[in-house]
């Protein structure tokens, strides 16, 4: 989002060096009606990432079952698309795609009814340098229902570390 655009929204203390196997940013607002996240060229160590995904939480921890997500992903070496749904995570990782891929984001989350989350996300990495190298776009969708409040956002890998990028959290 550029400056403009994040007119009214508040940034949480972002994660600065990712170089673990999950991380977490707490203490959000209870009083939150929606959460933007932003990933710039977010990596892993390992080139086999089982699963990488994003979770929601409140103050009993955070929610690991539950999602209604589902996923479409459109993968240009192939030009193959496939669906994909989901309930571990909220926005997850489709596949095995190696330690060399970045992943760049723009994840909503808005807040429907009490304690339930709504979700999308555009989700894009790719392994090469070049305009045609290897891509693969994921559209997300979904909702969780918390059971409580709101006051945790995590990312987290299954195999390895998250090991370079940038992820933004904002909120209002």
């Amino acid at each position: 989002m550029s400056a403009d655009a994040l007119v009214g929204w508040t940034e949480t203390a972002s994660i600065g060096t990712l170089d673990a196997a999950t991380e977490t940013i707490t203490g959000l607002p209870s009083t939150i009606t929606q959460l933007y996240m932003a990933w710039d060229e977010v990596s892993t160590s390992t080139d086999t990432p089982s699963v990488f995904g994003v979770r929601l939480g409140t103050s009993d921890g955070i929610k690991t079952s539950g999602y209604k997500s589902a996923a479409n992903q459109g993968y240009d070496g192939s030009d193959t698309f496939i669906h994909t749904p989901y309930t571990a995570h909220a926005i997850g990782d489709i596949g095995n795609w190696g330690a060399a891929t970045a992943w760049s984001a723009q994840m909503y989350f808005w807040n429907i009814d009490s304690n339930v989350w709504v979700y999308n996300a555009t989700v894009r990495n790719s392994d090469g340098t070049g305009l045609f190298d290897y891509d693969v776009i994921q559209h997300w969708s979904g909702r969780v229902d918390l059971g409580g409040t709101l006051d945790r956002i995590n990312v987290s890998v299954s195999a390895g570390a998250f090991d370079g990028g940038t992820i933004k959290v904002y909120y209002k």
